[in-house]
């Protein structure tokens, strides 16, 4: 799964940075996702549409997507 599979009319990704890795956050209306990259490794985290309110919403998945980030590394 990339961005372009998600791709929704009407939806912007937004690029965001974890630490040294760039991520993109994708706002979607049936829960947001985060799609995070580093090396050979990819990650795609996705919310609940209710778990966090839009404005905080890039934040809190940049922070759990560091935890997931770090997991990886180790």
């Amino acid at each position: 799964m990339n961005i372009d599979a998600l791709r929704t009319p009407g939806i912007t990704p937004l690029p965001i940075r974890i630490g040294q890795t760039d991520a993109m956050y994708l706002p979607l209306p049936d829960g947001p996702y985060l799609i995070v990259s580093a090396g050979v490794h990819s990650v795609t985290v996705t919310f609940g549409p209710t778990s966090f309110t839009p404005a905080e919403a890039p934040v809190r998945a940049a922070a759990v997507a560091g935890l997931v980030r770090a997991t990886m590394r180790g």
